[in-house]
């Protein structure tokens, strides 16, 4: 009984203190850390000026019959509108105001890995 009691006054007198996670100041910590401006003075360590990196992507399809299975045709057409997306060459019109002057070709190309 002693050994209870003893326990429960260093709980009393010790409390662990819990740390509370604030997500809305981890974005704007997390936004500060990547501006534009450092994004691009990193990315500018490791490349070359216009240079563009390839990218092999690996697509595994999963399907229960035939009927659901994507054609290859399929597979290479959505990795087409990716690249679009990423070299910023699809309809630039549809951006939302609020991120077009975010927007911008990053110099990746995605290609099916051999």
């Amino acid at each position: 009984m002693k050994i209870i009691y003893s326990l429960l006054i260093c709980c009393i007198v010790f409390p662990c203190k819990a740390e509370r996670f604030n997500a809305a100041y981890d974005v704007k910590h997390q936004t500060k850390l990547y501006s534009s401006s450092s994004v691009q003075s990193l990315a500018a360590l490791d490349t070359l000026p216009d240079e563009i990196i390839t990218v092999p992507v690996v697509i595994h399809v999963l399907y229960n019959d035939n009927t659901l299975n994507l054609s290859d045709a399929q597979v290479q057409s959505q990795i087409e509108s990716l690249n679009k997306d990423y070299s910023r060459s699809n309809n630039i019109s549809n951006i939302p105001a609020a991120f077009s002057s975010l927007s911008a070709d990053v110099k990746k190309n995605f290609c099916i890995a051999n």
